[in-house]
């Protein structure tokens, strides 16, 4: 349920600024993540599932952490 509006929440797909599926599933890193030295790699946190509210438009956005 929407927490501003007690709306119906449902999952929605986030897309790349040209319009098409973001590359695989939509990942997210720590904050303080740098750059591996040699493969210029951000190591992953996990994973972005979105959820936008059919009545008033509002998204929100969980990150799923990966297994250790």
């Amino acid at each position: 349920t929407c927490p501003d509006c007690n709306g119906a929440m449902g999952p929605i797909q986030l897309l790349d600024h040209r319009g098409g599926l973001a590359q695989g599933e939509t990942r997210y890193a720590a904050g303080e993540a740098e750059p591996s030295r040699y493969m210029h790699v951000i190591p992953i946190a996990g994973t972005v599932r979105a959820f936008m509210c059919a009545d008033c438009g509002l998204i929100r956005l969980y990150g799923d952490p990966e297994a250790a």
